[in-house]
């Protein structure tokens, strides 16, 4: 690896339409080394003929791209299903995150007592963040990450060296800032609600963590400069701006969250982008993206058994 920078951002738990997906499928109490043997293998026995950043769907993974088109530099996905993985490497698809709560991996966890730390050791095998800081000893590392993967590679992080700590430049999501005293040896840029504020910059909170990435690189040059610098031409940036208001919307269950999605689909002419900001916007539902892209399926393959029969998308 010759690059000066490497830019290090996380899977999505959605895939590209047409690309099968491996479920996760548990053995009851398995350790995790045993878990991650068995795991690797099935995924071993499954064609790998999509690139990994072709694999992922959604605008996290896209801003990710950008910048490392922009400096030149290699992508690296953070994957609780593949490891550590570059950008162009060719894999299966895959039905495993460690953003999807109440499924089988994350019960696995629970009835295993497994932690996403020891999951994360016996998956990558020595191939995951610290490794990949060895193999370039000069490359500044920007790491766009929200709270659930830091969480995931949490124990390199804690274990990294002062002089491999001091190359990341870590962007993350609300719940992650807050959590980030946990890793007091890393350096966080300090980005917070006000980059939504800035024209051109806002966005959800699944993407939040890549767009601050963007910024960083894009407006403000400060990835070249040293952590210091980097911190107070970020502050700077946030200082000159005021968070918007966040409007409280109500947490509904998943059949409240379809049936409001039946309610509008036709107004919406079952578009994704529309629907959502009706759910959000009009009905004042809480409903995260990726959770809402679920729920949207579910409700387009009832049809046309639904009780508002939707007109397919245009």
């Amino acid at each position: 690896m010759t690059s000066n920078y490497l830019v290090v951002t996380n899977c999505t738990a959605r895939k590209r339409v047409g690309v099968d997906c491996i479920p996760f499928s548990p053995a009851k109490n398995a350790t995790a080394e045993v878990m991650a043997r068995k795991w690797r293998q099935t995924l071993c026995d499954q064609p790998a003929s999509q690139a990994a950043e072709d694999l992922y769907v959604g605008r996290s993974i896209k801003e990710a791209r950008t910048v490392a088109q922009q400096l030149n530099a290699p992508l690296h996905i953070v994957s609780a299903g593949l490891g550590l993985i570059e950008g162009t490497q060719k894999v299966p698809g895959y039905d495993l995150s460690a953003a999807d709560k109440g499924s089988p991996f994350d019960a696995w966890l629970t009835q295993s007592s497994v932690t996403t730390h020891q999951w994360w050791k016996a998956l990558t095998a020595g191939y995951g963040l610290g490794w990949l800081l060895q193999n370039a000893p000069k490359a500044i590392v920007l790491v766009a990450l929200p709270n659930d993967y830091l969480d995931l590679i949490g124990a390199e992080l804690s274990g990294l060296t002062p002089g491999q700590a001091g190359r990341l430049r870590i962007f993350t999501s609300a719940a992650g800032r807050r959590a980030s005293a946990r890793f007091s040896n890393v350096p966080f840029m300090p980005y917070d609600d006000r980059l939504e504020a800035q024209r051109g910059w806002s966005g959800t909170r699944a993407d939040f963590p890549q767009r601050a990435l963007r910024h960083f690189v894009e407006r403000l040059g400060a990835h070249a400069r040293p952590v210091p610098d980097a911190v107070r031409a970020v502050a700077a940036s946030m200082a000159s701006h005021k968070a918007p208001e966040v409007p409280k919307r109500e947490r509904l269950t998943d059949e409240e969250i379809c049936a409001l999605i039946r309610a509008g689909w036709n107004e919406c002419d079952g578009n994704s982008a529309r629907l959502l900001r009706y759910l959000r916007d009009d009905r004042g539902a809480a409903c995260e993206q990726g959770r809402f892209a679920e729920l949207r399926k579910k409700v387009l393959a009832e049809w046309p058994t639904a009780t508002v029969k939707p007109r397919k998308a245009k």
